[in-house]
């Protein structure tokens, strides 16, 4: 039994930009002592490789693979005569014939590196190893004017204050790296910016079994997930809204949902975190089967199984494609800041869409909430945020159930019902908790009551069902 469980992911995107930077540092190369007092020992005159053997009471091998070294380094040479001398760089370690040798030298080398623009965090690649480089299907943290105005200028700072972190994780060419002696910045000599493009941060939320929230996870690959974890906690509590319990209840009444209203308190809390445990694994009540979903309908965990079931009755269905004969799929998103706030719910959008190509008998719709049939402001931002769906998008106006339920229904086959509740006293972000369905009852049940929404009028010319949103933004 699981000691935590996931109620919500959200993608993070934070502004961030890749730096060239061009630095000098001071190489340490560094030899062993026997090596050092070698080439300190033929400063002073030209030796035979048996002299320096017996100064330094060396067997043979031991000498050969000290002096074999010091050739191959480029400090030894063979004279004409036979013995042991320095060469031209070796040479230049000493000042006169008593001095200590002295092996450091400014090198100059070049790393690219990324940095987020809010806290300048340094980074590898997106954490979690997103591929999505753009601002869409995510909830965007900004950055400071000042840090985009004067961002070369923060990273300079920054990289000379972490030089040595920045070394020892392995951001900086191998060349700097893999001498022995820790390299020692000299100065930094310029730091050009590249190409920008957002940070994603993959972030699940979770309860443990208390039903209290568990703290977020360090972030792979990030240079300080504290600094982030921050920021998340700010931007996430200037988006608190009032306990919606009431709301919530009043609709699983609406619903005749008794199934998920015995998991919850008045208060919308949950009674016991361990009974979820059975409910999620499937079981009947009066009858009827039911399997809950904790997260948004698109959370992986719940749309393996109704993608799933999805792909079952897609097979089963011989029929065209046409409106009179195809069943509905009809998707409604609730109002909350939250939804599809992940690459997640691309991947169930990927999988509604390819439903309705060809003949396979369903047409897909998924309603998103807008203020009217003319709000083209509404329509487009939508339509940016799923741009690759937008065959799918529809609007419906805002105020179903509040906007505070999400419902995926097919006619005749199956319901998925998610409620989500705001307790901003308690979890920063929404949890949504709801169940799925095949039981016909209950399919058609919701389904009516969607439907009625539907296909009302809010006044005159002012339908509920505002369209499709490329016909919106094209009015």
């Amino acid at each position: 039994m699981s000691s935590q469980y996931k109620y919500q992911e959200i993608d993070f995107l934070i502004p961030a930009q890749e730096f060239i930077v061009n630095f000098s540092y001071v190489s340490g190369k560094g030899l062993s002592f026997i090596r050092e007092y070698v080439l300190r020992l033929v400063n002073i005159a030209p030796m035979t490789k048996m002299q320096i053997a017996v100064y330094f009471g060396l067997s043979d091998i031991e000498v050969t693979e000290a002096i074999d070294d010091l050739i191959e380094q480029d400090f030894l040479n063979l004279n004409p005569d036979g013995r042991l001398g320095l060469t031209d760089s070796a040479s230049k370690l000493f000042t006169d014939v008593a001095s200590e040798i002295s092996l450091t030298t400014i090198e100059e080398s070049t790393t690219k590196i990324k940095f987020d623009l809010a806290t300048f965090c340094y980074f590898k690649s997106n954490p979690n190893g997103s591929v999505l480089n753009n601002w869409s299907c995510g909830l965007k943290l900004n950055a400071p004017p000042e840090h985009l105005a004067y961002a070369s200028e923060h990273v300079k700072s920054q990289f000379q204050d972490e030089f040595f972190q920045i070394s020892e994780s392995n951001y900086l060419p191998s060349a700097v790296t893999k001498e022995k002696h820790r390299p020692h910045l000299y100065m930094i000599n310029s730091v050009t910016p590249t190409f920008n493009a957002p940070l994603r941060i993959k972030v699940d939320f979770k309860i443990d079994l208390a039903g209290d929230p568990v703290l977020l996870e360090k972030f792979d690959n990030l240079s300080n997930s504290d600094q982030i974890h921050s920021l998340i906690a700010e931007h996430l509590s200037q988006m608190k809204r009032s306990n919606n319990a009431k709301e919530i209840i009043k609709t699983m009444e609406i619903f005749g949902d008794h199934y998920t209203a015995q998991f919850l308190d008045s208060q919308c809390r949950i009674k016991s975190v361990i009974d979820l445990q059975d409910g999620m694994i499937g079981e009947i009540v009066d009858g009827v089967n039911y399997h809950l979903m904790l997260g948004p309908i698109y959370q992986e965990e719940n749309w393996k199984i109704l993608e799933n079931e999805i792909n079952v009755i897609s097979k089963r269905l011989n029929v065209s494609n046409e409106h009179n004969k195809a069943l509905k799929m009809t998707w409604v998103a609730p109002s909350d800041l939250f939804w599809g706030k992940t690459s997640k719910v691309g991947v169930a959008f990927e999988s509604v869409q390819e439903t309705s190509k060809g003949k396979k008998g369903m047409i897909a719709k998924v309603f998103v909430p807008i203020r009217n049939r003319y709000d083209k402001y509404g329509a487009k931002s939508w339509l940016n945020t799923f741009k690759p769906y937008a065959n799918l998008l529809n609007g419906v106006r805002e105020g179903f159930c509040d906007g505070n339920v999400e419902i995926l229904h097919i006619e005749n086959e199956l319901v998925a019902i998610s409620y989500h509740m705001t307790q901003s006293e308690r979890l920063p972000v929404t949890m949504p908790l709801g169940f799925f369905t095949k039981d016909k009852s209950t399919v058609n049940r919701i389904g009516k009551i969607l439907n009625q929404y539907l296909t009302s009028y809010a006044a005159h010319d002012e339908p509920n069902d505002c369209g499709h949103l490329q016909k919106i933004t094209q009015s």
